[in-house]
């Protein structure tokens, strides 16, 4: 986009949830330009009411969940799992040694969730070495009193809209594929 604009992208279709099957995306993205203030940069399986993504809110990096069109994003410094910041337990490897996520070039992103409407939600990135690096999961058996999202049949969503940053953003992006397991 260029300052003081909006760009997005939709699939034409939705994932098919099937109960028992895991339904998930796998995409890449990078995020060359962080913005600022009421900035975004969004990237998932998501629509104007339900799903997940990642990406950035003004210049925070986290992920995401949309349900009844309310979003709540965990931080990066907040992910569970790994914060992917080179620490000496992250599984976040180069030749076994960790190391801290660019998110300036392409990385290989993957969402992955149960639905049945309280199974986890998992984001994932693959590390350097070739592994698949759980980052973030949110909890939901024993835990919630409603779904984790309202409608599990959702699209694959980029968005970016520069708010009041006055700066020019993208995410770049060459491949979306999502689906479920079954």
């Amino acid at each position: 986009t260029n300052a003081a604009s909006t760009s997005k992208g939709v699939t034409n279709e939705t994932t098919k949830y099937t109960g028992g099957a895991e339904v998930y995306s796998i995409f890449t993205a990078a995020f060359p330009t962080v913005g600022s203030g009421t900035s975004f940069q969004r990237i998932g399986l998501y629509d104007t009411n339900n799903g997940f993504f990642l990406g950035y809110e003004g210049n925070s990096f986290g992920v995401t969940v949309r349900k009844g069109a309310g979003d709540v994003t965990t931080p990066k410094a907040s992910f569970s799992e790994d914060t992917l910041v080179g620490g000496a337990s992250s599984k976040f490897t180069r030749a076994g040694v960790p190391e801290a996520i660019n998110l300036t070039r392409l990385n290989v992103f993957r969402i992955r969730y149960g639905w049945v409407g309280s199974a986890p939600i998992k984001f994932e990135v693959l590390s350097p070495d070739g592994e698949f690096v759980v980052f973030h999961i949110i909890k939901q058996p024993n835990l919630a009193l409603v779904p984790s999202i309202e409608n599990s049949d959702i699209p694959f969503t980029c968005n970016v809209v520069t708010g009041n940053s006055g700066t020019a953003l993208s995410i770049l992006t060459n491949c979306w594929v999502a689906g479920t397991t079954q």
